[in-house]
């Protein structure tokens, strides 16, 4: 079932009756992937979740968006300079490596690899379940380990909250760079904090997200039965970040992030030799 409308799907995200889908369960080994989810605050509900969510504001709040937004334009600067004459998209080289970058030099992690980022945002919010690719679940559990050494090196808490900062700034905010690039070439006379914004009202890179009745639940005219998993339509709802106690604590870093990427995607185009 689908949750759509503006009314519907705040109601939805703010209702104690859903929750996550699904939440992560308890992971035995640390420092894997499976720790990761269950340690972060977007697989977590209930006190649990409002302390990993503190945890992550914290490291946000570390990050000024006006200055990640410099970082971030001078990384995507160097990026269109190393791909300069490669068979490769320079805006898709962009939003792969800029954001993850950008955002762990501002956190002050330099040894933070971006290829790490991917391994484990490739399986993020899929996780371990059945169906999943084993080859990937491995690369993702070394990935972590890696990461948490990167950021700290504490398997605890704040350290998967930093880590999941990191990995959740991957794939949404790449998403937002190249739709909002593709933008800029209609909205040619605007600054690039228009193109962004119009880009996360009218194609918003992620559409929706999951939640699951923990007891039966009336979100406007739908009956949610308990145990019954919904997708909320929060894109064309205008809530791009999301709302409630699951709104992402990162929103205007990522369009920092987004705004300085898309600065010199425009001021620098690139040329193919």
């Amino acid at each position: 079932m689908d949750i759509s409308g503006r009314d519907n799907v705040l109601a939805a995200l703010t209702s104690p009756d859903l929750t996550v889908a699904p939440p992560a369960p308890p992971a035995s080994a640390p420092a894997t992937l499976a720790w990761l989810r269950a340690g972060v605050p977007r697989f977590s509900r209930g006190p649990e979740h409002a302390s990993r969510r503190g945890y992550a504001q914290a490291a946000i709040d570390r990050v000024d968006p006006a200055a990640l937004r410099s970082t971030a334009r001078r990384l995507a600067e160097q990026t269109l300079q190393g791909v300069r004459g490669q068979d490769v998209d320079p805006t898709t080289a962009v939003a792969r490596r800029v954001p993850a970058r950008a955002l762990a030099d501002e956190l002050g992690l330099p040894s933070v690899a971006v290829a790490d980022v991917a391994a484990v945002a490739r399986v993020y919010l899929t996780g371990t379940g059945d169906g999943a690719d084993q080859a990937e679940i491995r690369a993702a559990d070394e990935a972590v380990a890696r990461l948490v050494t990167a950021v700290g090196g504490a398997p605890d808490d704040p350290t998967a909250a930093l880590v999941g900062v990191l990995v959740q700034s991957y794939e949404a905010t790449a998403v937002l760079i190249a739709k909002a690039a593709a933008g800029a070439v209609v909205h040619s006379g605007r600054p690039s904090s228009e193109v962004v914004s119009t880009t996360l009202d009218a194609d918003p890179p992620t559409a929706g997200t999951r939640r699951t009745a923990i007891v039966d639940a009336r979100i406007g005219a739908a009956t949610i039965a308990a145990g019954e998993t919904v997708f909320v339509t929060i894109g064309e709802a205008g809530f791009p970040f999301g709302a409630g106690p699951h709104a992402c604590p990162g929103a205007a870093h990522a369009v920092a992030i987004a705004e300085g990427a898309l600065d010199a995607l425009r001021a620098h185009p690139p040329r193919r030799s």
